[in-house]
């Protein structure tokens, strides 16, 4: 089970990603916002804690940008993992966002299934080996 979190003003892409998800990961959380703040509020609010979420993260937003978002995980070491969903194909992008380690990845506009399930799949692989490495000693 994985705890997603889909921060983007753009309600249909919202309702795509929360379509395969639910396809993909029938068991996972799915929490979609229109803005950073909304996204913050969630996250303190308590109502995820295990496992870490994962963010899909739009950079181009107008109440406050993906990058100021990503300033405030920063400064305040709130654990996750961003995946940053662009349509901008700008290396630039690519380049600043490898100062945030948080963020895992950058996906495209329109976010496709597959990558959704390649996510997916890699923490799957993560959660087994950390619990397989629990017991070699």
């Amino acid at each position: 089970m994985e705890n997603f979190i889909l921060v983007d003003d753009d309600p249909t892409c919202n309702y795509l990603v929360e379509f395969n998800i639910h396809l993909l990961s029938p068991d996972s959380t799915f929490k979609s916002v229109v803005d950073p703040i909304q996204a913050l509020s969630y996250i303190y609010s308590g109502d995820i804690f295990y496992p870490k979420p994962i963010i899909f993260l739009n950079l181009n937003m107008p109440r406050m940008t993906g990058w100021e978002f990503l300033e405030i995980v920063r400064l305040l070491n709130i654990p996750c993992s961003i995946y940053i969903v662009t349509s901008s194909v700008d290396d630039d992008v690519k380049y600043r966002a490898k100062n945030y380690p948080v963020v895992k990845g950058y996906m495209a506009k329109p976010i496709l299934d597959a990558d959704i399930e390649k996510i997916i799949r890699q923490k799957d692989a993560l959660n087994m080996n950390y619990n397989s490495s629990q017991f070699a000693q």
